[in-house]
């Protein structure tokens, strides 16, 4: 009689502890589930992140090689103004010193013309 209570009684306490153990599995399966979902949502996350950060890494080469190009376009212009500006600086030096020459010369002919005339008077 009493082994027999014993047997029934464990033997239900076994059912019952492989219910919890087969619940307790269950929601380990869930948990695992539902955290494989997450970490699957994150790395695609991840992926769309990395992605549009290396089109924003993209886009800013785009960028700097642009600028770099207008950087030497402005100091290819800058140097040609430059350059043409200088040349403008020799050519009207080298005008005034004509223009000077050249009033010298006629100053110098006017002193020749007077003196040949005082000496004409004479």
């Amino acid at each position: 009689g009493e082994h027999a209570r014993d047997a029934e009684r464990l033997t239900v306490e076994v059912a019952a502890l492989e219910v919890k153990l087969e619940v307790r599995e269950k929601e380990r399966q869930a948990a695992r589930q539902q955290a494989q979902k997450e970490l699957d949502e994150t790395r695609l996350e991840l992926r769309k992140v990395v992605s549009e950060r290396d089109g924003v890494q993209e886009t800013v080469h785009e960028l700097q090689a642009a600028l770099s190009q207008m950087e030497a376009g402005t100091r290819s212009e800058s140097q040609e103004l430059l350059d043409k500006s200088n040349k403008l600086e020799q050519l009207k030096k080298k005008l005034l010193d004509q223009s000077q020459q050249a009033a010298q010369k006629e100053s110098e002919s006017c002193l020749l013309y007077t003196s040949d005339a005082a000496d004409e008077e004479d």
